[in-house]
Order: C-alpha cells, then sequence, then structure tokens
C-alpha cells in the first residue's frame, strides 16, 4: 500500500518572525499521535537558490498511512485551527501537493 506525503509551501508574511516560524511548526508537530495515521512531519526553511523559490520561505512534508488517514486529518480539528491561524498570521501564497508514495517507510 503506498503511503501518502502531504507537501506544503509557504511564501510567509513579511512581518513573521522566527518566534513565529517555530510556533507553527510546533503546532504541526503536535497533531502526530493525535491525528490517526499521521506517521511523521518535518519542517524547514527553504534553501533553493533557484529563481523559481524566490519568495517561498517555508516547507513541509507530513507522511500518512493512506489517503483515508489524509482526508481525515484535514479536516480534523487541530488541523483546521492551526490553519485559520496560519492564514491569518504566517502566509500570503501556499502550494500544497499530496501524492502516493511507494515504497516510503
Amino acid at each position: 500500500m503506498s503511503k501518502v506525503w502531504h507537501v506544503l509551501v509557504f511564501k510567509t508574511r513579511p512581518e513573521v518572525t522566527p518566534a513565529l516560524v517555530e510556533e507553527i511548526r510546533a503546532m504541526f508537530r503536535e497533531c502526530i499521535g493525535a491525528c490517526d495515521g499521521l506517521e511523521w512531519m518535518r519542517a524547514g526553511s527553504n534553501t533553493s537558490s533557484s529563481q523559481f523559490a524566490e519568495g517561498w520561505a517555508e516547507g513541509m512534508v507530513f507522511q500518512f498511512r493512506d489517503l483515508a488517514a489524509r482526508d481525515a486529518f484535514l479536516i480534523h480539528p487541530l488541523h483546521q485551527a492551526i490553519s485559520e491561524k496560519a492564514r491569518a498570521s504566517f502566509y500570503s501564497d501556499l502550494v500544497v501537493c499530496d501524492m502516493e508514495v511507494e515504497g516510503a517507510g
């Protein structure tokens, strides 16, 4: 069975501080164990020198057991609360890419 990677890339607002970046990351980390099927998440700042990366400051990758677990996460109250806070104070634009990944562990 394929795992599902949920990839987020953020253009952060100009006023975002390192403390807010860590707060948002910590809120997402709290979902591990609280959201069934969320196996892990990783977060980091963009280090790409590509012209296509300009402005895309932060990224996150989540691994889910399957599509059903990803779907349940999207409507989970924790995710909804984080999304609301992030929309209001963290990012000005967002790209989401979900993919089924064979052989992911």
